[in-house]
């Protein structure tokens, strides 16, 4: 049915519409998108740079910078990335549970970082 919400979404759609207490705009963090030259792979990383691996190394199958986005969690950041992809809408790991820094609501079980402050449980 058209403009209906699934009864298990109904809380994330409400936290989509939740405003700090000063009502600006929400923490923003940036999130880059990167593919290989062949297409085959692409990555979303944290930050303005291309993939590394954890020693900091480039990732030599990433070279091309797709996309930049500015939002409050990375779990904003996969529902773009699926929506400019055409995947299938992205789903957190775990339940949504309030912020202990601010309140609103957040994915601790997953990246634990509160769309609305700076807290990364």
């Amino acid at each position: 049915m058209r403009g209906s919400w699934p009864a298990t979404s109904g809380r994330l759609h409400r936290a989509a519409f939740e405003t700090d207490s000063e009502g600006a705009d929400a923490m923003k963090r940036v999130f880059t998108a990167w593919r290989s030259l062949d297409g085959s792979q692409i990555s979303l990383v944290q930050g303005e740079g291309p993939p590394r691996y954890a020693n900091g190394e480039l990732q030599p199958d990433c070279e091309i910078k797709l996309w930049r986005i500015e939002v409050g969690s990375y779990e904003e950041a996969m529902a773009i990335r699926n929506r400019r992809l055409g995947y299938g809408p992205y789903v957190p790991q775990g339940e949504a549970a309030a912020c202990p820094s601010c309140g609103s609501m957040y994915y601790p079980e997953h990246s634990g970082q509160c769309w609305n402050c700076d807290f990364e449980g």
